[in-house]
């Protein structure tokens, strides 16, 4: 069944319809899918986590951050000095990063972290929403609390949102807390986003 007038008309099924409806047809099919997208959340977010060492007390923290984040569709990209140094492409599209500080700020590899923080962790915060740190206490149950003021600073010039040091057993509540709270962060800020980008 295929009429046409002068380009005018075009057959849907039994009924014939102006191009002109047709077109608004469309348009009016689409308005809803376009309201019910809005309140969508993102089906898909990573954060970075950069690591100088890797130990049992790590693993843990890192195991307890991931099943929190998991749990509310966010996955971890563990991330080392070669990635940061040469911006491979594990460093891209990061929602959020976490930092994982020596606690001694006079050892070679507090060192380290400054000398690559300064050169390229400021560029990995400017494509994030949110940062955070922890840190392995040392014996004499001290923190690096230094270099968790750097990163709040440099935070704040790249306008990516600070959400803390966490310096506790991966057991306790704090650390529990803390992993939550940046889970719940990371989600809300991804949300308003994708609200104002529809």
């Amino acid at each position: 069944m295929l009429s046409c007038l002068q380009g005018e008309l075009i057959v849907k099924g039994e009924y014939v319809v102006s191009e002109s409806l047709q077109s608004s047809a469309v348009i009016t099919e689409r308005k809803p899918n376009l309201t019910s997208s809005l309140n969508v959340e993102p089906d898909f977010l990573t954060v970075g986590v950069v690591l100088y060492e890797w130990n049992a007390s790590i693993r843990e923290r890192v195991q307890r951050l991931g099943a929190v984040l998991g749990r509310t569709g966010i996955k971890i990209q563990l991330l080392n000095h070669t990635d940061l140094v040469k911006q491979t492409d594990k460093t891209q599209n990061l929602g959020g990063v976490v930092y994982q500080l020596p606690p001694d700020n006079s050892s070679p590899l507090a060192k380290r972290f400054e000398m690559i923080f300064n050169h390229a962790g400021q560029g990995l915060l400017r494509d994030c929403r949110i940062a955070a740190a922890f840190t392995i206490p040392d014996k004499a149950r001290h923190t690096n609390i230094e270099l968790g003021i750097k990163v709040s600073m440099a935070c704040h010039v790249s306008q990516c949102q600070w959400l803390g040091l966490a310096h506790t057993g991966a057991d306790s509540i704090d650390f529990q807390s803390w992993c939550e709270g940046l889970a719940a962060t990371l989600r809300q800020l991804a949300t308003n986003q994708s609200t104002l980008a529809a």
